[in-house]
């Protein structure tokens, strides 16, 4: 084999970074190199994992990415600690399990996607070949990697279930990250299923939340409301995923599309925030128009949030609380044009409530004002006027005649 074979160019978090790419001289793989085995799909699997890895800890190897058999072929496994990513299907020409380390390589865009990869394994070494790229990967054999199995639920113990929309997904993901509160640690949101599917955030303990409405989408099971980190849930929205189950509020939430899995552990649910009629409420009908979907594309007894009825017209959902927003019209703003004015909107509301208690109080003094005056006027009344004015009067000065007695002069 050839001593180097490519150079490559890729973007890391310290900057840009020139490494070779180099054959290790006297090892041979197990037969895929000398044969191409085509794996289009690997390569994007094993870039979603990178992102899905953290970083070693003292007991596992979060950085490392695990290639091992599944029920149906080889999946790449990789994990975080807080989130885990399976992606199966694959079928490579080796038995059991090895674990290499994640690189962001594979996400870069000089590697071809629109051919096929051939790969290849030896003791030390994970081979990946398109002409003109060799991709070596070494092996983590003394490293340990945890078993993530114990966090994917079995698929029927799930007691809930979402089905999101495609159009409803594409607005979940644009919208989580102008929600307020990605500032706050863990960046948190409450998923509530319960007659409609909603999103909630708060930016402040005391102001109004705000609502995303995920219209079109539909649920299965019992009501359930858990609180997510909200990068977790767009991933799963950006990575595809049609849905997702819910065990119990505290239980990790999980995402299955064919040989792909995705999981990620609640947060603290008594954090969670329940509906309120001053919620800034935001539909996802209001920006987008998708096709309706035909009654044989959703399962039986699935409830859909919005229209119940099949057909084009489209009804949207009952609002209550006087702060609704909701665009009817096609040339209504976009997203962030919504956004902009659910926060000018939340702005407002918590300045009128401040004035409203400010007029509260100055109401209350002027009513403490006026009982004391009509107190002290009553007191007033009670008064026998006559006989502190008889006292008033020195010994031996004569009093005023008493004019009912005194008949008038003539």
């Amino acid at each position: 084999m050839a001593s180097k074979v490519a150079a490559l160019m890729w973007a890391s978090g310290a900057g840009s970074v020139r490494s070779p790419i180099v054959t290790p001289v006297g090892e041979e793989c197990q037969n895929p190199l000398a044969h191409p085995f085509p794996l289009p799909d690997l390569l994007d699997a094993l870039s979603e994992a990178t992102a899905t890895a953290g970083e070693d800890s003292s007991r596992y190897a979060l950085g490392c990415l695990l290639i091992k058999e599944g029920r149906d072929g080889h999946e790449v496994v990789a994990t975080d600690g807080r989130q885990v990513l399976i992606r199966g299907g694959f079928r490579l020409p080796w038995a059991g399990e090895v674990l290499v380390r994640s690189s962001p390589i594979f996400e870069a865009r000089e590697l071809p996607r629109d051919r096929p990869w051939s790969i290849g394994r030896a003791d030390s070494h994970v081979a990946l070949r398109c002409s003109p790229w060799t991709l070596h990967l070494e092996v983590q054999a003394d490293a340990r990697f945890p078993r993530v199995d114990m966090a994917f639920p079995a698929p029927d113990a799930a007691t809930s279930r979402l089905r999101l929309d495609p159009a409803a997904a594409a607005f979940l993901i644009d919208a989580l990250g102008r929600l307020p509160g990605a500032d706050s640690p863990n960046a948190p949101v409450t998923v509530d299923l319960n007659g409609h599917a909603a999103v909630r955030a708060r930016g402040s303990s005391e102001g109004p939340a705000t609502e995303l409405v995920l219209a079109r989408s539909g649920f299965t099971g019992t009501p359930v409301r858990f609180q997510s980190n909200r990068e977790f849930l767009a991933r799963a929205a950006r990575l595809g995923f049609p849905g997702l189950e819910v065990v119990a509020p505290a239980s990790p939430i999980v995402c299955r599309d064919g040989p792909r899995a995705y999981a990620w552990q609640p947060l603290d649910v008594e954090s969670a925030i329940g509906p309120a009629d001053d919620v800034v409420r935001i539909e996802s009908d209001s920006q987008v128009q998708p096709a309706p979907y035909r009654p044989s594309e959703w399962p039986v007894g699935v409830r859909r949030s919005g229209d119940m009825n099949a057909g084009p017209a489209r009804r949207p959902l009952p609002v209550e609380g006087p702060a609704e927003v909701r665009v009817a019209d096609p040339d209504a703003p976009g997203l962030a044009g919504l956004i902009g004015e659910a926060e000018a909107l939340h702005r407002s509301l918590t300045e009128a409530r401040s004035r409203a208690g400010r007029l509260v109080v100055a109401l209350r003094r002027h009513r403490r004002r006026e009982r004391l005056v009509e107190a002290t006027l009553a007191s007033l009344r009670q008064l026998k006027l006559r006989d502190v004015a008889g006292q008033a009067f020195p010994p031996g000065f004569p009093t005023p005649p008493d004019r009912r007695r005194t008949a008038p002069c003539p």
